[in-house]
């Protein structure tokens, strides 16, 4: 089994935020008993085969695609989609499939709808296009087990 050190998984999350500017305010998190705890528990599940949406490099990838000086809006969602391969670490985005869960779909009507006129304006489900400067902002993703199979 191969050895992992959580000081470095902490350092690589930090220095990954760097360029959003995101790794200031996130340094106390990042460096806390929680978030190691969290990070064990992941790793401890996953040598354990299971799995986990998003995958772990990609649960702060809101951060890492929104520059904290221009954050404007927040969305923030129940879960991450369950499916494996579905959630790509931004809120309601559908980037890995490229197809629109049903959650995704009725936000998107409702922006079409409030803002466009109803003129279906918006209909890619890669909502990273959202990310940009003046964009729309998501949570972080939340890793979590897929459903049991068959349901």
């Amino acid at each position: 089994m191969k050895t992992v050190s959580i000081d470095e998984i902490k350092e690589k999350f930090y220095n990954k935020l760097k360029k959003s500017g995101w790794a200031t305010p996130l340094r106390g998190f990042i460096y806390s008993k929680e978030f190691e705890d969290i990070i064990k528990s992941l790793y401890s599940q996953s040598m354990n085969g299971s799995k986990f949406t998003p995958v772990l490099k990609n649960i702060f990838q809101a951060f890492e695609l929104c520059p904290y000086d221009e954050l404007k809006v927040v969305i923030i969602g129940q879960d991450p989609y369950p499916q494996i391969g579905v959630a790509d670490g931004i809120a309601f985005s559908c980037s890995l499939t490229r197809e629109k869960q049903p959650s995704l779909d009725y936000l998107l009507k409702e922006v079409n709808h409030t803002v466009y006129a109803d003129n279906n304006y918006i209909t890619d489900p890669d909502l990273s296009r959202w990310w940009g400067p003046g964009g729309v902002r998501g949570e972080p993703a939340r890793p979590t087990p897929p459903p049991p199979t068959g349901r």
